[in-house]
């Protein structure tokens, strides 16, 4: 997925957060394990906008992408 893509019908809406419930902060990346948010970003979730919503999904999928390796 790229930053000008639009979501798939079968990925995450922007309205749902994207928490595992394995709310792990890793100490190196400053990055919650399960959903790879920083804390900033699950603090701000219930209040960003689609959009600011839509940019954080696709900042976690380049930091999925980057723990795999």
């Amino acid at each position: 997925m790229t930053p000008h893509e639009p979501l798939d019908e079968a990925a995450e809406s922007p309205a749902d957060s994207p928490c595992t419930g394995v709310c792990v902060i890793d100490p190196m990346t400053q990055c919650c394990q399960g959903c790879f948010r920083t804390l900033g970003e699950i603090a701000a979730w219930s209040s960003s906008s689609v959009e600011q919503r839509r940019e954080i999904l696709h900042k976690l999928e380049r930091r999925k992408t980057h723990a795999s390796g």
